[in-house]
């Protein structure tokens, strides 16, 4: 039973039940368990439902914010003004065709790259390993340096500012090294068209296993982690060699660390504190601009 607090509570319930969460800690719903309670956390199954709530929230004049897997943010540990909103239902539906494939936004990543890859369908399996979900990879145009999701991507369907549906072809993405144009407009992306071509089973989940275990042994395991802190300054330049280079390798504050195994990613070691990340991130960007002169620029997105 959801205990109202206001007159906007109660008629967003109204419109998702059981879906509306008041005391919910954003912790739980991050890989970093770092996030205090949101003013509501709503989770929407239909675009219908998506439509409908913004322009509840536009009403009340309330500010939003739209949640992935939480695989590549920073949630500040007090409580947060914004109402979260999840996509779940039908945004977590994917479907392949001999035009290509369409996934919704909340579609997890390394599920449509595992299914993808046992269907022999080539072009995904160089992004295996990357958590998060299709919308929040395509909004940052994630990858590693073996490829980039913005190689596969065809269109990309979203709401606009006005609630009104578009599908944005890729030549008007403008994607770039972690980002594209979502990351500047107030589009929400509903789902992805993805283009591929057909390869050797046994070829892509050789490759797949491969790079699933170079991942393994280069990076932190079994840890709380937001991958990434920082993006690389230059395509030949590494964040993580940079830190590294600066003796930052396990360095910690409180119980937020720089990994010993990969000096570019932070891990929550303990029941670290918003501050505590922001300080120790503060003290690599510093110590990097001191000794080489190079500014660096969070990967991680942060909701302060």
């Amino acid at each position: 039973m959801i205990i109202t607090r206001d007159r906007f509570i109660r008629d967003v319930c109204r419109l998702l039940g059981k879906n509306v969460k008041c005391d919910v800690l954003m912790a739980d719903y991050t890989s970093l368990k770092i996030g205090g309670k949101p003013y509501a956390l709503c989770i929407v199954n239909k675009i219908e439902e998506l439509v409908l709530l913004i322009k509840m929230l536009k009403r009340y004049k309330r500010k939003y914010v739209i949640l992935g897997a939480g695989t590549n943010v920073l949630i500040n540990d007090k409580s947060i003004k914004e109402v979260v909103i999840k996509l779940d239902g039908d945004f977590k539906k994917y479907k392949f065709s001999s035009s290509g494939l369409t996934a919704g936004a909340g579609v997890l990543l390394p599920k449509l790259i595992s299914e993808s890859v046992r269907r022999g369908i080539s072009g995904f399996e160089p992004l295996a390993g990357i958590p998060g979900t299709v919308g929040g990879a395509v909004r940052m145009n994630a990858g590693t340096r073996l490829s980039e999701i913005s190689k596969i991507v065809s269109s990309v369907t979203v709401l606009d500012g006005n609630l009104k549906k578009h599908i944005i072809n890729k030549d008007k993405i403008q994607f770039g090294y972690r980002k594209s144009i979502f990351a500047k407009k107030n589009w929400i992306i509903v789902h992805v068209k993805f283009s591929f071509k057909k390869g050797k089973i046994k070829k892509l989940k050789e490759t797949m296993q491969n790079i699933l275990k170079m991942r393994l042994s280069t990076q932190p395991r079994g840890v709380h982690s937001a991958g990434c802190m920082f993006k690389n300054p230059k395509k030949n330049i590494s964040a993580g060699k940079l830190i590294d280079s600066a003796g930052f390798k396990g360095f910690k504050i409180g119980n937020a660390q720089i990994s010993p195994v990969h000096a570019n990613f932070l891990i929550n070691i303990g029941n670290a504190k918003f501050k505590e990340v922001i300080k120790l991130m503060k003290a690599v960007k510093s110590r990097i601009k001191d000794k080489f002169n190079i500014a660096l620029t969070p990967e991680i997105i942060i909701w302060n």
